[in-house]
């Protein structure tokens, strides 16, 4: 985000600001139960005092009413996940799923396994949070992506980054992609539909013609090194807009 300019319609020209520019620190998070009438926010400066830590750990108890024993559990799992090496991560985690990491009693056993017994509120919140950060399921998202999400996110509780965890000032599109496609595009890139491999020939000739995705595919036509480095956007910073789904922290 850093390496790409924000673009102004008005003069046609980029100024010294950068998209990473766009970006806010949080103050609270914000947990929605559908099975409670009231919201239940968490505060996401970092702690100062035992007290805020203790604090934090009752509205956890009391607002979203969490079991001690779940609570510790994942502690413990997250623990396991912050002293793995960068290489078992890659190694082993990547293909293991997040919710196989948080519930499998014996991770290292490969025989199948009932889940931890946790709490069905927690089992929810559990399940459904990682939507709200990739989109997706614990099922389905794995545990390397969500482990480096929530180990980051715990370090920010204690101020072990130079930033806290942060939103976009407005949808990505207009603060972030728009300004990433003008700045490839002034680098010579084009920009394409994706079509389908199908022949044109034949009876699936039609059907080809109209299978193209949504979005476009950039490719790097020009010679510059500094448009095939950003052939695709990357964070440097944690960034999630929209924080929003019915079991999912939404920040404001």
């Amino acid at each position: 985000m850093q390496r790409t300019p924000i673009f102004d319609p008005v003069t046609q020209t980029f100024t010294p600001r950068t998209v990473r520019d766009n970006l806010q620190e949080v103050a609270w998070q914000v947990i929605a139960d559908p099975s409670r009438p009231f919201n239940t926010p968490l505060q996401r400066k970092p702690f100062t005092t035992i007290g805020g830590l203790i604090e934090q750990y009752r509205v956890m108890r009391r607002g979203l009413g969490y079991r001690p024993v779940d609570l510790l559990r994942f502690a413990l799992r997250l623990l396991r996940y912050a002293t793995s090496s960068t290489r078992r991560r890659a190694a082993y985690y990547e293909d293991m799923s997040w919710w196989t990491f948080v519930s499998k009693p014996h991770l290292d056993d490969p025989a199948d396994e009932h889940p931890f017994a946790f709490g069905e509120r927690f089992a929810q919140a559990l399940r459904h949070t990682p939507k709200a950060l990739v989109a997706m399921g614990a099922e389905y998202a794995d545990a390397r992506t969500q482990g480096n999400i929530n180990v980051q996110l715990l370090m920010d509780e204690f101020g072990l980054h130079d930033e806290g965890d942060s939103t976009l000032t407005g949808p990505t599109s207009t603060s972030w992609l728009t300004h990433w496609r003008t700045y490839l595009e002034q680098q010579g890139v084009r920009f394409f539909l994706a079509r389908s491999p199908i022949s044109q020939s034949g009876p699936t000739a039609s059907t080809a013609r109209t299978s193209r995705s949504r979005f476009p595919t950039a490719s790097c036509r020009s010679t510059t090194s500094t448009a095939r480095r950003c052939a695709r956007p990357t964070r440097s910073t944690r960034t999630t807009s929209c924080r929003r789904s019915t079991w999912s922290a939404s920040r404001g």
